[in-house]
């Protein structure tokens, strides 16, 4: 379905202030891709290739703490270009039945672009909201397996059911597990390394540290950029 140079790009949706805070990593990769202090409404882009995506899918169904996982795209539409590609654009809801009980509904939008071999160049899913809850069942019995406890106070119950839920642990990261998402987070690393490694060979820079400098000012000059023509539309 894929070919070899093929991208998947994915944005969380905007952090709440409401969010659960994550308990501090002190690892390695908890220090590099710690999600602890994201500021509220921010969200976060990342890009794989199609050689770091399969790791990131593997690590989704190791996770093993979703029940069910559904993607429906309402209003879906295609255009075929003048060199026979096809774009598709779609809103599209993903919705999370963890094994715990709970679920969580992210709203967003998906564009993909695929080749006349009807295989995918990109694909860019933006995520827009992210909306948890708790059936009735669920909550009924975790009351039950709390009101075994003699120390338990009903006050807690509501403190008990947010901080264990998965749906509001995973809210940070979009409904994905916090291991997937540091796999996600070390391939959008790697492709980027691989980006800074083509602009270092293109303009024959000898120095590492000069060749990133000048690749994150482009960076940061093209982001401007963007930024600039938005606010003027």
């Amino acid at each position: 379905y894929f070919i070899p140079t093929s991208i998947l790009r994915f944005t969380t949706a905007p952090s709440s202030s409401q969010q659960q805070q994550q308990p501090k990593d002190d690892s390695f990769l908890g220090q590099c891709f710690g999600n602890a202090n994201i500021p509220p409404g921010v969200s976060r882009q990342f890009e794989l290739s199609s050689s770091t995506a399969p790791r990131f899918f593997l690590s989704c169904v190791l996770a093993g703490n979703v029940a069910k996982f559904n993607v429906s795209l309402p209003g879906l539409k295609f255009q075929v270009m003048n060199n026979e590609s096809i774009f598709i654009a779609s809103k599209t809801i993903f919705t999370f039945n963890y094994k715990d009980g709970s679920t969580a509904t992210i709203n967003g939008l998906v564009k993909l672009l695929m080749n006349r071999e009807f295989r995918i160049e990109w694909i860019d899913i933006h995520c827009l909201s992210y909306q948890g809850s708790i059936s009735f069942d669920t909550l009924e019995n975790h009351t039950k397996k709390l009101s075994t406890n003699k120390n338990f106070k009903s006050s807690e119950l509501l403190n008990s059911i947010y901080d264990s839920s998965d749906s509001i642990k995973n809210q940070v990261n979009s409904g994905l597990n916090e291991n997937s998402m540091k796999v996600m987070q070390i391939g959008d690393t790697m492709s980027h390394l691989r980006s800074l490694m083509a602009f270092t060979m293109v303009n024959n820079i000898n120095s590492p540290l000069k060749a990133m400098d000048l690749f994150m000012t482009l960076c940061n000059n093209q982001r401007n950029n963007a930024q600039l023509s938005q606010q003027n539309k």
